[in-house]
């Protein structure tokens, strides 16, 4: 069976796959290139200095934007610190050179048939945009993903910080789905509750649920291999997340409630 995973440039999407290749043979690993998602400003410093350069600024701006509040530089240094408390073996992982992680432009004709000469069963994503049709339609079987929630609910991205917003834990956990065209919303293939302490912040869960994904995509892919049956998801009306939609005061908001002080 060929399986090929999807995903982004940040070190812990090269965690998760260098990790979940100890349990699932992978064919090959393709980073989603983000190229069309630059302003109108940033794509005329690319095309003088290039895009490397342009990474560099774009890096730089957000570690000044950090550096100035509270806030987020608490947020970034408990990030860290939950980090290698949860992934102890991260910086051993990444650094596996397991993978050739080719870059990849999904609105590129050339790229995409690239992708399609893989002769793909399983497709896993993994922290990608929203998918578009040519390209769900090119495994065999289907693509699959990992979300981090009991879907149907909470539907969309860091959607475990609005879990702990609301205090509404009995949807905390990981969802291995089918995907199609619109967001969280394929069938259900498995899905496993993650355990939540009231003391738990954002990153707690959303480690958590890496952890529990990693545990979960194997069980999946041999579901699928047995022809095992999925399950709908329920018609709710919950809306879908963004994570445009959790600012700086919802933040220091979240942090307040759990004791912190800022």
């Amino acid at each position: 069976m060929n399986i090929v995973v999807l995903t982004n440039e940040s070190d812990m999407a090269r965690y998760f796959v260098n990790k979940l290749s100890f349990t699932v043979d992978i064919k090959n690993v393709y980073i989603e290139k983000k190229y069309n998602n630059f302003s109108k400003k940033q794509r005329v410093i690319k095309s003088i200095f290039g895009e490397r350069c342009l990474e560099v600024l774009i890096q730089l701006k957000k570690v000044l934007k950090e550096k100035k509040s509270k806030v987020l530089e608490l947020d970034k240094k408990i990030e860290k610190e939950k980090l290698y408390q949860y992934f102890k073996d991260f910086n051993e992982i990444v650094a596996m050179n397991k993978f050739d992680f080719y870059n990849i432009n999904l609105t590129s004709t050339r790229d995409i048939n690239t992708l399609k000469s893989d002769n793909i069963d399983i497709l896993i994503l993994f922290g990608t945009s929203i998918i578009k049709e040519n390209i769900l339609s090119l495994p065999k079987i289907g693509t699959i993903n990992f979300h981090s929630s009991i879907l149907p609910y909470y539907k969309g991205s860091r959607v475990e910080f609005w879990q702990l917003y609301y205090d509404d834990y009995d949807y905390c956990g990981s969802t291995v789905h089918y995907v199609d065209t619109s967001v969280d919303t394929g069938d259900i293939i498995i899905q496993e509750k993650i355990e939540v302490d009231k003391k738990d912040i954002f990153w707690d869960l959303r480690y958590k649920n890496i952890i529990k994904g990693l545990e979960l995509i194997p069980k999946a892919i041999e579901l699928i291999q047995k022809n095992e049956p999925t399950k709908k998801q329920a018609n709710i009306r919950q809306q879908v997340f963004k994570g445009s939609m959790i600012t700086e005061d919802k933040i220091k908001e979240l942090y307040v409630k759990k004791g912190f002080i800022i």
